[in-house]
């Protein structure tokens, strides 16, 4: 009887030290299950997601050649938008996201812009076709978005566009605003040219001067009235070069300017009636005002 007891508890006292040691055991799991939640809780958090914004042009022209220049610009207003030269909250060329299939440029109609903060924006799209005078754009009616844009979602939106072509832009006047050397020398005499003529070694008319005049720098910003018909857009080797002047006659001064309209167009923020010239290089800054002759 004592020798059954005495198995009894033994067996009985294995059974709890077994229960101890797998409890020993599953309390240190526990432990380390909780160390390594503590651990992932102060690591570096996850990026956030990203948005991701499409804008799809609906341009009439489609053929690729030429395509690939349009701008796409996003304004935070519609002041903004409707400004020359005002500083889009985000642009992209076509060009710099055109897909290659086997060295052959594809067909290119979107823009994908990336986490843009989640306001209201005006869209503007313009191209123009230098090899014939075509220009597509949606300067007379601004594209808004209002649809948020969250987190972690692609946001597709479709912008039509009008298509132009151009026969004529007629330069009716040229505007110079002030350097700082003009600024500078109140009272001083400087001449102002703005002449027209064809590249060296090509036999095309005689250079053209529309304006030459002596002026004081007091008159600036110089306004020049002007009629001057320009229907060559396409800068062939062989088109006529316009070009502003500002020579030195009172004080030492020489700027130049050309006088591109195509060149305008692409790069004045979109509106193609509002032509406006910023030299970051040497600050001249000119304003063209006149009228586009359009093909019926």
């Amino acid at each position: 009887m004592a020798i059954y007891f005495f198995n009894y508890f033994n067996d009985n006292a294995n059974l709890l030290l077994r229960f101890m040691k797998i409890r020993s055991i599953l309390t240190l799991m526990l432990a380390v299950i909780l160390a390594g939640c503590q651990l992932s809780q102060e690591a570096d958090p996850v990026e956030e997601e990203d948005n991701l914004l499409v804008v799809d042009w609906k341009g009439r022209k489609s053929d690729t050649h030429g395509k690939e220049k349009a701008m796409v610009y996003l304004y935070d207003s519609e002041e903004a938008w409707r400004t020359p030269y005002a500083t889009p909250v985000a642009s992209a060329s076509l060009s710099d996201i055109r897909p290659k299939n086997g060295g052959t440029i594809t067909p290119v109609n979107s823009a994908t812009f990336k986490n843009l903060a989640p306001q209201k924006y005006w869209i503007k799209i313009i191209n123009a076709y230098n090899h014939n005078a075509l220009i597509e754009h949606n300067q007379n009616l601004p594209y808004i978005l209002e649809t948020p844009l969250h987190k972690g979602t692609i946001t597709s939106t479709a912008v039509e566009t009008e298509a132009e072509t151009l026969l004529e832009y007629r330069l009716k006047k040229l505007t110079i605003n002030a350097l700082p050397e003009i600024k500078a020398n109140p009272g001083k005499r400087v001449k102002v040219i703005f002449k027209k003529f064809y590249p060296s070694g090509y036999a095309g008319p005689l250079p053209t001067t529309y304006y030459e005049q002596v002026v004081s720098t007091n008159d600036f910003p110089l306004s020049i009235n002007l009629n001057v018909p320009i229907r060559e857009f396409n800068s062939w080797w062989w088109h006529p070069y316009f070009y502003i002047y500002l020579e030195t006659v009172d004080f030492q001064i020489y700027r130049s300017a050309e006088l591109n309209v195509f060149n305008l167009i692409n790069s004045n923020g979109g509106m193609y009636d509002r032509l406006h010239y910023k030299d970051q290089n040497n600050e001249l800054v000119y304003t063209i005002n006149g009228d586009w002759i359009i093909k019926e």
